[in-house]
């Protein structure tokens, strides 16, 4: 006897409960996190997994009724989520892994769930009419972003990424991973006469897919349309469903194949090169290039999940180094999910993701081709493009790792289970009771462990924005202690560290400040910032110390670990000006130690030197603090006994940043000092000159009398 879950008042609850969850996950935001469209997203779906688990299992058991078995895709899913376990418990970073691993089982119930509770094309349905409403609310808000009708407390609205109409995703790609995926529902569902309503929304979905500018999905939505038509050709001549199947693969590597060929070759023609280029095409093909990298290190395990943030830093090529040294930003996530699956879990687990999806698009074919239902006909139509849909819109970014796009796949590929399984038999041996109150208790535990661990995740970015808030505004006392809070809660996050040091370094309190960083830079040992950061306290700690009489070696050794840290930096990125700088002071302050300790007149001079080289690879990368270093470069000079050099250097710093009073101070006791007083003159009458005609404030300008009527008296 065969017994279907689906058809309960339990089923019916949990079917109810999984569509408010799509919307809920869709429309949510929180302004109190960081991303405010992140963590609550994912808290969510997390309640809802470990939720609906436990209804499905408890209510098997009170009802004695099997569950259905486990499907070859379940299956073949289950073994990629246990590779990314094992991969993120054996990672040099494994309790940043489990970031990863925490959402990924979540998901992973969540497909159990909706295996369970789906096996008819209307259920299916209900869900997919849900999802398109949630997206379509999504893009009138949007509506409302583009018409400055925003009432969210959005953090920048000046950004590319605000002006993408990001709706309620947070991000426009974040977006038009789920407006791709609600333009086939909408089409499908515009098949039926009780959702034909559906079909009215396709245009709102593809006029924000345009919106957001994302080319993925466009091209995903071209490429399902190419299955669809290859498909439907093929399953007119080839009548057998495996054969269609197999016929339509056939078919549609060849045209890839082709069509890849043939825009390479027009490329070809229209630019002298195969592949298209733009900047953040060349930014793609360079993190591909370095993710691959990454890969032929570690094939077997990779780095861990979630890890590639903090890895990949060490594989970037100049030209990502380049690109992040002007734009000071580095991503999160390949833009390739398959690519990211072999640097989060090896070759092997890339490989299982590509399978499933291949599997799934074959299931959902074989259903289009040999179902005797018309609506599970027209279902397993829909779902198989859905799913080639993904897998192509993945390939050029990262839909399974936002929130509703991963979502929406691990509800559908429980459905396309759903709608074929096999019921277990009713009956079960008195011997295996056991066993099964054991497993079904574990499912129940690790639900409940999930949920544990997202409320410590979400908890702590609750404190980590109100701590980071106040730091900003100047608040330390409040700051460090919600931030300490925050950082109890989620030991693996080197942002707290990293703000906890902002905060100290801002007091003066340089010593608290380098032991902040130093525990950030344990958990993230290549995160730039941090490493800058912590570099600059160091070099303050130095001077500090000088300032206080302490040790030559007490100085010594913080002004090591300044300059240890701005090598690492270059090593890692050496197109940073920051990096250059700090190497570069290192080394003036390190002619101090040098003449206190009554050390050769060359070793000074050399290490003047080398002050002077770095400094000046400061300024010729870039650097905004131009004035400062022209003032270093002219002491490093002057160290060197060469003071034509000196004064061009101050010349340059006066030109560069003519308010500034520290530079003048500089350039009037050097001017005392060379007998420069002429030079000195000439400046500061050019630069008043510039001030006047600028309308600078007025107190610049007396500021700027005053140091000139000093050397004119001086002279005088």
């Amino acid at each position: 006897m065969n017994q279907s879950f689906g058809d309960t008042k339990t089923a019916r609850f949990v079917r109810g409960g999984l569509a408010a969850t799509t919307a809920l996950v869709v429309l949510t935001m929180f302004p109190y996190t960081i991303q405010p469209t992140v963590h609550i997203k994912e808290l969510l779906y997390t309640l809802a997994g470990a939720l609906f688990a436990a209804v499905v299992v408890v209510d098997s058991m009170r009802r004695g009724a099997p569950l259905r078995r486990p499907s070859g895709l379940q299956c073949l899913w289950l073994v990629f989520w246990l590779l990314n376990v094992i991969a993120g418990l054996h990672s040099s970073f494994a309790s940043h892994s489990l970031l990863e691993i925490q959402k990924l089982t979540s998901l992973l119930l969540l497909y159990f769930v909706a295996a369970q509770v789906y096996g008819e094309p209307e259920q299916v349905q209900r869900l997919l009419a849900v999802t398109c409403a949630a997206v379509a609310l999504s893009s009138a808000y949007a509506l409302c972003q583009y018409l400055n009708l925003d009432p969210f407390p959005w953090a920048d609205r000046t950004s590319e990424v605000y002006a993408g109409l990001p709706g309620t995703f947070g991000n426009p790609n974040y977006a038009a991973h789920t407006l791709v995926l609600c333009v086939i529902m909408a089409v499908y569902l515009g098949t039926t006469s009780k959702y034909r309503w559906c079909l009215a929304l396709t245009p709102v979905f593809l006029t924000h897919l345009y919106c957001t500018s994302q080319r993925g999905g466009p091209l995903a939505l071209g490429s399902a349309v190419v299955l669809w038509v290859a498909a439907r050709l093929i399953g007119r001549v080839v009548k057998r469903p495996g054969r269609a199947v197999v016929a339509t693969a056939i078919v549609l590597v060849a045209l890839a194949a082709a069509t890849a060929a043939g825009a390479m070759a027009l490329t070809k023609l229209r630019t002298g090169n195969p592949f298209p280029f733009g900047e953040s095409l060349h930014v793609r093909y360079h993190s591909y290039y370095s993710v691959s990298r990454m890969i032929l290190a570690r094939p077997m395990l990779g780095y861990g999940p979630g890890n590639y943030r903090i890895e990949n830093v060490r594989f970037w090529t100049p030209y990502e180094q380049r690109w992040f040294a002007d734009t000071q930003q580095m991503n999160a996530h390949v833009h390739n999910d398959i690519l990211e699956a072999a640097a989060d879990a090896g070759l092997l687990a890339a490989g299982l993701y590509a399978a499933f999806f291949v599997l799934a698009v074959g299931r959902a074919l074989l259903m289009a081709f040999g179902a005797a239902d018309g609506h599970r006909r027209r279902l397993g139509w829909a779902l198989a493009v859905l799913f080639f849909t993904y897998l192509v819109d993945g390939a050029f970014g990262f839909n399974f790792r936002v929130a509703p796009s991963a979502l929406v796949l691990m509800l559908l590929a429980g459905a396309l289970d759903g709608l074929d399984a096999a019921v277990r038999p009713a009956a079960a041996k008195a011997g295996r009771r056991a066993i099964r109150i054991a497993w079904r208790f574990a499912l129940v535990v690790v639900g409940l462990a999930t949920v544990v661990f997202n409320a410590r995740v979400f908890a702590s970015e609750y404190w980590y924005y109100w701590g980071s808030s106040a730091a900003h505004h100047g608040n330390l006392g409040p700051a460090q202690a919600w931030l300490a809070k925050g950082a109890r809660l989620a030991p693996w996050n080197w942002e707290f560290g990293r703000q906890q040091g902002l905060a100290y370094a801002r007091q003066g309190r340089f010593a608290e400040a380098v032991g902040a960083f130093d525990v950030s830079l344990e958990k993230n040992p290549y995160f730039i910032p941090t490493l800058a950061q912590a570099a600059r306290t160091y070099l303050a700690l130095g001077f500090n110390k000088r300032t206080a009489g302490a040790t030559l070696d007490a100085q010594r050794a913080a002004i090591d670990e300044a300059e240890r840290l701005g090598l690492r930096l270059l090593e890692l990125c050496n197109a940073l000006p920051v990096a250059e700088e700090i190497v570069g002071r290192t080394a003036a302050f390190r002619t101090l130690l040098l003449e206190q300790e009554g050390a050769p007149a060359e070793a000074i001079r050399a290490e003047w030197q080398r002050a002077e080289t770095h400094l000046a690879r400061a300024i010729e990368l870039g650097a905004g603090n131009l004035a400062s270093l022209y003032c270093a470069i002219a002491e490093a000079r002057n160290g060197q006994d060469d003071v034509a050099g000196a004064e061009q250097a101050y010349r340059s710093a006066a030109q560069a940043e003519p308010a500034r009073g520290e530079t003048w101070r500089l350039f009037s006791a050097f001017a005392e000092r060379a007998g420069r007083h002429a030079a000195f003159l000439d400046e500061a009458a050019r630069q008043m000159r510039r001030l006047e005609e600028a309308g600078a404030d007025e107190g610049a300008l007396a500021a700027l009398c005053l140091w000139r009527a000093r050397i004119l008296w001086q002279e005088g």
